[in-house]
């Protein structure tokens, strides 16, 4: 469930309440995307999905609306927006949930010419590069032919998988079981709570990327 223009902490409860009876899996997504929210409140809301048992999985960027609140203006690498796409992902990372980055309001289409498809496509291609670097676990899309790009951008690369699932070997050899710090064979120290955890949020990333491409795949093809 996405539930839009999440103000407090008290909006997050009201709807976990009228969710109290749906189906286990179902979760709850919060759109921040109000100055209310991200004038103190944001911390609040995203500490609801560190409580035990809580559906509150994922908060997701509304960037239109905030920078229309805000009386924003458009501007390159999304400047007026940068502060609030940081306290995302920090609230985020301090309480486990995952975040996900606002939309981008152009596509490419038969409509338009070459050119102005070359240059939405690279400007989609920056702003999900952006995203990325700012520790954004995806992006939300309004358009099919964003998909393959956002998931190529946020999907982890070959090499990065490769790396991180020697990581994870390394730390499950009998000798380094319970470790906190071992030698890397490359040199250097790798950290458990460090480098063997991004590893497995890298690989499990990866694989959750193939299952869900593989199953958009099969109901196109269904």
């Amino acid at each position: 469930m996405l539930a839009p223009k999440v103000d407090t902490e008290r909006d997050v409860r009201a709807y976990l309440a009228a969710i109290i009876a749906a189906p286990p899996r179902t979760e709850l997504w919060v759109m921040a995307e109000t100055a209310t929210c991200f004038n103190g409140n944001l911390p609040k809301i995203a500490a609801i999905g560190s409580e035990p048992g809580s559906r509150l999985t994922t908060l997701v960027m509304g960037t239109n609306d905030l920078k229309k609140e805000m009386r924003a203006l458009d501007a390159p690498g999304r400047e007026p927006l940068q502060f609030a796409l940081a306290q995302a992902v920090i609230a985020a990372r301090d309480n486990n949930l995952l975040v996900l980055d606002g939309v981008h309001n152009k596509f490419v289409g038969k409509d338009k010419s070459e050119e102005e498809n070359k240059a939405i496509t690279e400007a989609f291609e920056a702003e999900c590069e952006q995203g990325r670097c700012f520790g954004f676990d995806g992006k939300t899309l309004i358009h099919p032919t964003q998909i393959s790009i956002a998931n190529n951008i946020f999907r982890p690369s070959a090499a990065e998988v490769a790396r991180d699932q020697k990581i994870i070997e390394i730390f499950d050899l009998p000798e380094n079981i319970g470790k906190a710090v071992v030698a890397a064979p490359w040199g250097g120290m790798l950290e458990a709570e460090i480098h063997l955890a991004q590893a497995k949020r890298t690989v499990a990333t990866n694989r959750r990327i193939g299952e869900i491409e593989a199953l958009f795949a099969e109901n196109v093809k269904g």
